[in-house]
């Protein structure tokens, strides 16, 4: 055995060249380099192999420093502290894993290839090499890297038998391994990965997502979770399920686009969305009670978005309604979150005075907080001393929208629509039960995904999906600090890609909206206008406009400050036009 003192690998000995006169003859006697120790000692073997820069093989080469190397120990350590924030972005889809789009997908397995497990068998059959996968060696807590498709599939071996327990170390190892391999190829894009659920394991998903937050920070590789928890009813059983999708108080009769998205969370067959189309075509109590969509043709101004939860919110009134109960109640207040969507509904007596609107709204802030900004039109609620001294006091800032413009708050304004027919569908023939359901068409309009923001309310704001009848939830063994560390993370997530897909929204209606109309009269600082005269609609030979009035000031947001009996009074464009004074 070779003494490492004397490997030349180890510890290099300069060479040194002699003058040639120095060189003993071949003949000559040998030199006498006096007594060699040859005892190993301690600084002979602190050797320091950090100057050769030798890769370790379960840490990537990445030339990122944040890459985080820790083993799961460390990162539980890690994952304790509270100020610690990932910027992993996880995306979650109730699909089939292998029906992704991405290029990449990581399935957990055993060494002993679990056929039992629908995607291995799947990947497996379809590959040429079949034998080949069969046969190599394996090892636990790696990975096999093969082709399926034109997908490269990634074999996550994280058990021995397909009977035993996974392992959260196991886990771990396993996806930080791959994770070096995608940065050190060029294949790190959008990856695709299952949940780990089998049925031999009981793994708490909190865990589980808080590992891959943790693996993939600082990568720049998007992770979709495929959790296929997706049920495919018999044909007897889709009947119930159209059923408990839209005539139930909870289901609301939503229309066949949101109630498709909501049943698709849970349910799929073939056919599926034409079965809802019908469905809802042929539902008398839909027929009766909801109203063609008009296009109203308007210049449309893009209104700045929240970023945060109850930033901004809107308050707008709905009725009169049939008078009910004792209490008279007669309108329904109804506040909404800029961003989330997220509504509360209160029935009330009186649309006119401030002592219901700002009791209200002090509840409202009792449960989620004081916004920074007020939208609302100019009823005199609203406008009322006692309303403005609330504001002021709780140093919230007013907003007023145009005399008789809705689309100022739109997303409000269709929502009454969807709260009348909700109602319409529910109660008696008095009409004198709708507060009953008030409450119940709140929620199931905050627990369906929003056309516009693509997730319910109810997620933006709490972080999960609401518990709703037909669907089936498994309770998770989980800690409060594994909660609270994922629901950070999703609430970040998806409050980001909401207000991202509210941009696109107003940007889509505005050019959509625009293609149907012709722009406005150039107005100035005194001109002369009508205005539309909306108190003809009592009586029928009045006026269709009235004025003319002078302009004091043309605002920015297709609006003019008009001088109307002594008061400076905005109106909208669209409630204008030039008014020709003879000379």
């Amino acid at each position: 055995m070779q003494n490492p003192v004397q490997n030349p690998l180890l510890n290099p000995i300069p060479r040194v060249t002699p003058d040639q006169d120095q060189l003993p003859s071949p003949h000559s006697d040998l030199i006498d380099l006096g007594p060699i120790d040859l005892d190993i000692t301690e600084d002979d073997i602190n050797l320091d192999f950090d100057s050769l820069q030798i890769p370790s093989p379960n840490e990537s080469n990445s030339d990122n420093p944040n890459i985080s190397h820790d083993d799961y120990s460390q990162f539980l350590k890690s994952n304790s502290k509270k100020d610690i924030i990932y910027n992993t972005t996880l995306q979650e889809h109730n699909e089939h894993l292998l029906k992704t789009t991405n290029k990449i997908i990581l399935i957990p397995t055993s060494i002993d290839l679990d056929e039992s497990n629908p995607y291995v068998s799947e990947v497996i059959l379809n590959t040429e090499n079949k034998d080949d996968i069969l046969n190599i060696e394996k090892e636990l807590n790696s990975f096999l890297k093969i082709h399926y498709e034109n997908k490269i599939v990634y074999l996550l071996f994280t058990k021995v038998h397909h009977f035993d327990e996974m392992t959260y170390p196991s886990i771990f190892d396993a996806l930080k391994k791959v994770r070096n391999d995608l940065l050190l190829s060029s294949d790190s894009t959008n990856i695709s990965i299952s949940d780990f659920r089998n049925p031999f394991d009981k793994l708490s998903y909190t865990k589980i997502y808080n590992i891959i937050i943790h693996i993939f920070h600082n990568t720049n590789i998007p992770v979709d979770v495929y959790r296929n928890k997706i049920i495919y009813p018999t044909l007897s059983e889709r009947s119930k399920i159209l059923h408990e999708n839209h005539d139930i108080p909870i289901a609301g009769h939503l229309g066949s686009v949101r109630m498709y998205k909501r049943i698709k969370e849970s349910y799929y067959w073939k056919g599926m969305r034409s079965d809802i189309e019908n469905y809802v075509k042929t539902c008398r109590s839909c027929q009766e009670n909801k109203a063609l969509r008009k296009i109203n043709k308007a210049p449309m101004e893009i209104t700045t978005t929240s970023t945060a939860p109850f930033q901004r919110i809107a308050l707008d009134i709905v009725g009169p309604l049939p008078e009910s109960g004792t209490a008279k109640l007669k309108f329904i207040l109804t506040i909404q979150d800029d961003l989330t969507k997220y509504s509360i509904a209160y029935p009330i007596r009186w649309s006119t005075t401030a002592e219901e609107t700002s009791d209200c709204l002090i509840h409202f802030i009792s449960l989620f907080g004081i916004p920074k900004t007020i939208l609302t039109d100019q009823g005199t609620n609203f406008t009322a001393d006692l309303f403005k001294s609330t504001c002021k006091f709780l140093k919230i800032k007013q907003l007023w929208s145009s005399p008789y413009h809705p689309q100022t708050q739109g997303a409000l304004e269709r929502s009454h629509s969807t709260l009348k027919e909700y109602l319409k569908s529910f109660i008696n023939n008095n009409q004198d039960n709708w507060p009953t359901y008030v409450y119940t068409a709140i929620l199931t309009y905050n627990i369906t995904p929003h056309t516009t923001t693509k997730y319910t309310p109810y997620e933006l704001i709490f972080g999960h999906k609401p518990y709703i009848p037909n669907s089936v939830f498994e309770e998770e063994p989980t800690t409060y600090l594994d909660y609270i560390k994922m629901l950070q993370h999703k609430l970040k997530f998806s409050r980001e890609i909401a207000l991202q897909n509210i941009t696109k929204s107003k940007e889509t209606s505005k050019s959509y909206y625009d293609s149907h109309t012709k722009p406005p009269p150039r107005y100035k600082p005194g001109d002369y206008v009508y205005i539309k005269n909306h108190l003809r609609l009592r009586k029928a030979l009045s006026p269709i406009w009235k004025g003319p009035y002078k302009i004091i000031m043309v605002n920015n947001n297709h609006t003019a400050t008009l001088l109307i009996n002594r008061k400076h009074v905005t109106h909208h464009f669209d409630q204008m036009k030039p008014a020709l004074i003879p000379k």
